[in-house]
């Protein structure tokens, strides 16, 4: 949403800059000793999961649903508050499909990397379509592969995260998230998380306004 608001800014003034957005990462260090919580223990790896709050409007239910039941040998996991219409989804009648409900916040660390692979299927809307995915930079903070629908936005994360804008491009992703999963590209998941710092956010704003005073 910001570099959209700052194109848009810039028709009015042209000294209208994006500067990224800050995240709180404090609590998703990759060298933490983390848990994995009592409900995800029975699930099956590799586990391919969702942390968030599990809305229609956001979320691309069908999508999820083709891409579970063309990988029955793989755990797909939601993780968060459901609507009435994931509730009531063919999503609850796959096998390999499981539902956590609610958690408490200080345990979505947990819950998130106790995931193989992290998912963000969004629907393309005029709610998501300049959406910044926190979660995107919460799910790179702990090393995580990431797969995630294509956008305006999401093509700051493009060489870090698998940009899909079909099923079957998930179908390939999910593959490719499993089987390049090393140390290498793990660490530079990592490094672009942390650029995403308040710090450097803040650091961002100085540096503008110092070019402008130059």
């Amino acid at each position: 949403m910001i570099s959209i608001l700052a194109d848009y800014a810039k028709n009015f003034n042209t000294k209208s800059y994006d500067v990224g957005q800050g995240v709180d990462l404090s609590a998703y260090n990759p060298e933490m000793e983390f848990a994995i919580p009592a409900a995800i223990q029975s699930i099956p790896q590799p586990r391919i999961g969702y942390i968030g709050d599990i809305n229609s409007m956001r979320l691309d239910a069908d999508l999820i649903c083709e891409l579970a039941k063309s990988k029955p040998n793989y755990s797909f996991v939601m993780i968060g508050n459901e609507d009435k219409v994931f509730a009531a989804h063919a999503l609850h009648t796959l096998k390999n499909v499981h539902f956590t409900g609610s958690i408490p916040k200080n345990e979505v660390p947990e819950y998130m990397n106790s995931l193989d692979v992290c998912l963000n299927p969004q629907l393309v809307n005029e709610i998501t379509i300049g959406n910044y995915p926190r979660k995107v930079d919460e799910y790179l903070a702990l090393g995580k592969p990431v797969i995630a629908t294509r956008t305006h936005t999401m093509e700051l994360f493009r060489e870090h995260v698998y940009l899909c804008s079909s099923v079957d491009e998930y179908k390939i992703a999910v593959e490719k998230a499993l089987t390049e999963n090393n140390e290498v590209n793990k660490s530079k998941r990592i490094q672009f998380a942390r650029s995403h710092s308040w710090k450097n956010n803040v650091q961002q704003i100085y540096n503008q306004i110092e070019n402008l005073i130059k």
